[in-house]
C-alpha cells in the first residue's frame, strides 16, 4: 500500500556551472515600441554543473537532477539573469533546456541589447514566492566581490507582480492611459474594458504598447499559487473565495476571508520520457510523484512492470498528486508531405513551379474568373489505404489567379479541401493539412497508404501530374508503410502546478527523460483579505470585509463597552437574526421588538427562570 511521503524543506542550494552553450530559439516578436522585436527572447542551452555536498544526510548532495523549471541562471558578476522555462534532459552533471530573458529585462537595460547566454560562466539558483533569490554562499567567492547578489535581487524585483502587470487582451479597444479596467470573457479570448460602476476593477492602465496593456493593479497579482489544484474549473473572470480552513471555492463569499479574481487559464505541466516502451523493476526501486509514493518497492513483485501497469499505478493516486499518466505514441501512422521521398514503386515529390509559384493547379485560361471548375477540371490522383478505402481526388475550385498571366488556379488550401472532401465522402481514415507550399496527408488508423497518379490535368501551361516528380503538389507517389510505433511514459498536470519526481527510480536515472517541471497556474488578483495561508502566516484570516459589511465565522469577545452609533436614522441599529427571522431588534425609534410566535392553545414558555417570549396576542414569562 503506497503512502504519502513527507520530506523536510530543502534549504537554499545553488549550483555553479561551466561550458554553457546557447543558440537563439524564439524572437521577442512583439512590436511594443522597444525596438526589441528582432532580438531573441529564448535560447536553447546545454551546460555542465557542479555537485554541492550538503550537511543534511537526508539530501546528501544537490546536483543537476534537482534543478527544476522556474529556477534561474545568472552570470557570476550578476549582470545577466535568465529563467529556465523548460528542461529537456538532465543528469547529475549536465542540464539541457530553454532559457528566457523575462520581459526582455536584460536586453532592455543594455545599450547593445545583448542577452545571449552563450559562453557565460555562472550559477543556478531558485527564488521564493516573493521573487527573492535563494543563493548558497558556498559558490564562487567572486559573486560577493562583484555584488552579484545585489544586482540579481534588483533585477528580480523589477518584475514584482504587485507593481505592474502586463496583459495581452484580444484587443486593446479604446483604452487610454489612466483608465480603470476590468476583465471580461472566458478562456484565452479575454478583453480588458473600461470599468463601470459595480464592476470588479483590476487596476489602472499604466501604458499601452501594441497588443500589450500594462496595468498598475490595485492589489497583488498572484502568479505562483502553490495549490493550483484548488483553482480547477475556473475561467477568466471567475471569483474565488478562501475560508479560514484554507479551502478555496467559487461559492458565496458571505463568510469568506479572501476574495480573488481569476485573470488567466492554467498552462499544463508536461514531461515525457525518452525510453521506448519502458519497464519498471519494482523489486529494486520505488517512485514518488509530488511526495506521494505511486509505486512501492516490492521484493516479490515484477522486475519488468510494463508501461500500462506503470501508468495505472500512477493514476491510482491522481487525487493526491494531481498528475495524470499516459502513453504517448510516436510512429505507427503514415504521414506524407510535399517533397518527401518516394514510396515503394513510386517517385519523389517535387514541385513544378517551386521557384515561382509554389503549389498551384491551373483551372482555366487567361482572364477566366476564380470559382468552381467542376465542369472542366480534369486533374486527378488516387489514395488507397490498407484499411480498405480508396479515394479519387479531383480539385475543382480556383480561389485565386496567377498575377503574371491572370490564370485561375487552385492553391494548397483548395487541393487540401478536395482531399478531405473525398475522404469524408467514403469515411476513409485520411486527413490532409496544408502550409505554405506544403500539403501533408495522414492515415489516422495505423494502416499503409499508396498514392498514384491520375490523368494529367489540362495543359494550359506545360502539362503535369498533380503528384510525383515535377508535379503541382510535390507529393510523392508509391506505397508508404506505417513506421513501427513507439510508446513513451508521459505525465501531465493540467492545473498548472508542479511535477516533482523522487524515489530511487528517479534518483538513479532509471526514469530517463522524465524531469521535474512546473506549469503555470491561473493568475489571480487579490481583491479582499490578507493572506492565502490559513494559518502560520500571521495574517488575520478571521474576518471578511465586504462592500457594506464585516463578517466573522468565529465568536466575537468584547472586554470593553459596545457602542453602536448608527448615522442612518431610518434603519434598525441593533439586530439579532436567527435563520430567516429577526429574533430581537431595536429599531430607529428606540423600540425593542421581539419575534412574535403564532398563537397556540397551550403556552410553551420555557421552564427556565426569566424566559420571555411573545405570541401574536400574548406575552409569556417564566417566573418559577
Amino acid at each position: 500500500m503506497a503512502n504519502t511521503k513527507f520530506l523536510k524543506p530543502i534549504p537554499n542550494f545553488s549550483l555553479q556551472t561551466t561550458n554553457v552553450s546557447a543558440t537563439g530559439k524564439n524572437f521577442y516578436n512583439i512590436e511594443d515600441g522597444s525596438g526589441l522585436s528582432g532580438i531573441y527572447r529564448t535560447y536553447d542551452f546545454t551546460l555542465n554543473c557542479s555537485n554541492l555536498t550538503t550537511g543534511d544526510d537526508n539530501i546528501g548532495s544537490y546536483n543537476g537532477i534537482n534543478v527544476k523549471v522556474g529556477d534561474f541562471f545568472a552570470s557570476l558578476d550578476g549582470n545577466k539573469v535568465w529563467k529556465i522555462i523548460s528542461i529537456s534532459s538532465k543528469t547529475p552533471n549536465s542540464i539541457a533546456g530553454v532559457f528566457e530573458d523575462i520581459n526582455m529585462g536584460i536586453a532592455r537595460t543594455r545599450s547593445d541589447k545583448n542577452n545571449n547566454p552563450n559562453g557565460v560562466q555562472g550559477f543556478i539558483f531558485g527564488v521564493n514566492d516573493s521573487n527573492f533569490p535563494l543563493i548558497n554562499y558556498q559558490l564562487d567567492s567572486s559573486i560577493l566581490a562583484n555584488n552579484a547578489i545585489d544586482k540579481i535581487t534588483s533585477y528580480l524585483q523589477s518584475f514584482n507582480n504587485f507593481n505592474l502587470f502586463t496583459f495581452q487582451p484580444t484587443t486593446t479597444g479604446s483604452l487610454e492611459l489612466g483608465d480603470l479596467v476590468t476583465i471580461t470573457g472566458s478562456g484565452t479570448g479575454y478583453n480588458l474594458i473600461t470599468a463601470s460602476l459595480g464592476d470588479t476593477t483590476i487596476g489602472t492602465v499604466f501604458d499601452i504598447y501594441g497588443e500589450n496593456v500594462i496595468v498598475r493593479p490595485y492589489n497583488k497579482i498572484i502568479t505562483n499559487f502553490e495549490e493550483a489544484s484548488k483553482l480547477q474549473g475556473g475561467i477568466v473572470g471567475s471569483i474565488w473565495y478562501e475560508s479560514g480552513s484554507g479551502q478555496i471555492t467559487t461559492s458565496s463569499a458571505d463568510n469568506r476571508s479572501q476574495k480573488f479574481l481569476q485573470l488567466s487559464l492554467p498552462e499544463s505541466a508536461i514531461t515525457t520520457g525518452t525510453v521506448d516502451n519502458p519497464t519498471f523493476d519494482e523489486t529494486s526501486y520505488d517512485f514518488y510523484i509530488n511526495e506521494v509514493e505511486v509505486i512501492a518497492r516490492n521484493p516479490g513483485g515484477s522486475a519488468a512492470l510494463p508501461i500500462g501497469d506503470i501508468t495505472q499505478s500512477i493514476n491510482t493516486y491522481t487525487d493526491q498528486h494531481h498528475i495524470v499518466a499516459g502513453i504517448h505514441q510516436e510512429g505507427g501512422i503514415v504521414i506524407i508531405s510535399s517533397g518527401d521521398s518516394a514510396g515503394t514503386g513510386g517517385e519523389t515529390g517535387t514541385l513544378r513551379f517551386a521557384s515561382n509559384y509554389g503549389i498551384i493547379e491551373f483551372m482555366g485560361g487567361a482572364g477566366d474568373p476564380i470559382g468552381d471548375y467542376s465542369a472542366t477540371a480534369t486533374g486527378t490522383f488516387s489514395i488507397t489505404s490498407s484499411n480498405g478505402y480508396e479515394i479519387e481526388v479531383r480539385p475543382t475550385y480556383a480561389s485565386t489567379t496567377v498575377t503574371s498571366n491572370n490564370f485561375p488556379v487552385a492553391t494548397e488550401e483548395d487541393i487540401t479541401n478536395a482531399i478531405n472532401a473525398a475522404a469524408t465522402a467514403v469515411g476513409a481514415p485520411i486527413t490532409a493539412t496544408y502550409g505554405t507550399d506544403t500539403i501533408t496527408i495522414t492515415e489516422t488508423n495505423g494502416g499503409s497508404l499508396e498514392i498514384n497518379k491520375g490523368e494529367t490535368q489540362n495543359v494550359i501551361v506545360n502539362g503535369m501530374h498533380l503528384v510525383g516528380d515535377n508535379s503541382a503538389t510535390g507529393l510523392p507517389t508509391g506505397e508508404f508503410l506505417a513506421p513501427t510505433p513507439e510508446y513513451y511514459l508521459s505525465l501531465t498536470r493540467q492545473d498548472g502546478g508542479r511535477i516533482i519526481l523522487s524515489g530511487s527510480f528517479y534518483q538513479t536515472g532509471q526514469s530517463v527523460g522524465l524531469n521535474n517541471t512546473v506549469g503555470t497556474p491561473p493568475y489571480i488578483l487579490m481583491l479582499e483579505g490578507g493572506s492565502l495561508t490559513a494559518s502560520g502566516s500571521g495574517a488575520d484570516d478571521d474576518w471578511y470585509i465586504g462592500d457594506t459589511f464585516l463578517t466573522s465565522s468565529r465568536d466575537v469577545q468584547i472586554t470593553g463597552s459596545l457602542l453602536v452609533n448608527r448615522q442612518d436614522s431610518t434603519a434598525d441599529f441593533f439586530l439579532i437574526r436567527s435563520g430567516s427571522y429577526d429574533a430581537l431588534k431595536i429599531d430607529s425609534q428606540g423600540i425593542t421588538r421581539f419575534f412574535a410566535h403564532e398563537d397556540e392553545t397551550t403556552p410553551w414558555a420555557t421552564s427556565e427562570y426569566g424566559g420571555l417570549y411573545y405570541m401574536s396576542s400574548s406575552v409569556w414569562v417564566a417566573i418559577d
